[in-house]
């Protein structure tokens, strides 16, 4: 008897875990959100953040995006097409202007129309303390398209939506 309850006890525990392993691994959506959350990670800075980090960050948000990444904002000077390289050294200009930066991604909205594509509808907050002590608080609402790559999802496409458009 007492064996019996200690194999239905086991069994029992190996199914909830098996079941805690399969629901909690990332589907292909998790992992889609996941590029935005490295992105907010990497564009963020706090006070006093050492170079080593910085450079660190910067380096890092080369890998999520595609060799060519096209941007469209209703600022033409802006819109175009970039290298992951060109993004990395305007996002490093960016946090330049800031003391403390934080950039935050929600209401998402992801949807698959083929198999290895991702379009998202996302908005975004950028909060910060400019250099100069000026506080920043911008909101726009994102399209971006994502592609799979080796097992990755990397920005290829990222267009700023005009509000009144909606």
């Amino acid at each position: 008897m007492v064996r019996l309850r200690y194999a239905v006890t086991m069994v029992v525990m190996m199914t909830s875990g098996t079941m805690a392993i399969l629901c909690s691994s990332p589907g292909e959506e998790g992992k889609v959100k996941k590029q935005f959350h490295f992105l907010s990670e990497w564009v963020s800075k706090d006070r006093g953040e050492k170079p080593l980090t910085t450079a660190r960050k910067i380096r890092n948000i080369r890998i999520l995006f595609a060799r060519e990444c096209a941007l469209k904002a209703h600022i033409d000077s802006y819109s175009g097409t970039y290298t992951p390289d060109e993004i990395a050294g305007h996002a490093a200009a960016v946090r330049s202007r800031f003391s403390s930066v934080s950039l935050s991604f929600y209401d998402f909205n992801i949807d698959f129309p083929e198999e290895g594509s991702a379009n998202v509808n996302v908005t975004a907050r950028l909060t910060g303390i400019s250099t100069t002590g000026e506080r920043v608080d911008d909101a726009h609402e994102l399209e971006c398209l994502l592609k799979c790559a080796e097992e990755k999802w990397i920005f290829t496409q990222v267009e700023v939506i005009d509000v009144l458009r909606r």
